[in-house]
């Protein structure tokens, strides 16, 4: 799966990240929960590149995400995320690999950036229905 994503997406994704992952594994042909998991990422994207900040923070993001970047920026996640937004620039993002365990998810993505590609593990965690994205600074 190839998507495009915003700076701000790549911050969130910094933010979100732990040790870099390496996969040669293609995301192409992904079923089942491992696609659910993979379209929370697309969704991501999609809602960077509109500057949705409702949707990152209502619909994406974990409840404790959320708490995270308050406590973090000062203010509401909506109210926060702007600012990141609006100072970005287009890149690119490919899902290489997803694993899932449980209500737990990790994804490994790989960042397009000169000539040598970023790798970062992006983490989601099942609340309810919905995969949301699991922030470092989430407890």
């Amino acid at each position: 799966m190839h998507v495009r994503v915003t700076a701000a997406g790549l911050v969130l994704v910094a933010f979100i990240s732990g040790c870099g992952a390496s996969s040669t594994d293609s995301a192409k042909n992904l079923t089942g929960v491992q696609a659910d998991v993979a379209n929370v990422i697309g969704d991501l994207v999609d809602a960077t590149a509109k500057r949705d900040s409702k949707k990152i923070c209502n619909d994406l993001l974990s409840p404790g995400s959320v708490a995270a970047i308050r406590a973090k920026q000062g203010k509401p996640c909506v109210d926060a995320l702007p600012d990141l937004i609006t100072a970005t620039s287009t890149r690119a993002i490919d899902v290489k690999k997803v694993v899932v365990n449980g209500d737990r998810a990790t994804v490994a993505v790989s960042i397009p950036a000169g000539s040598e590609d970023q790798k970062a593990t992006m983490t989601l965690r099942k609340f309810g229905n919905a995969w949301r994205i699991v922030l470092v600074g989430d407890k």
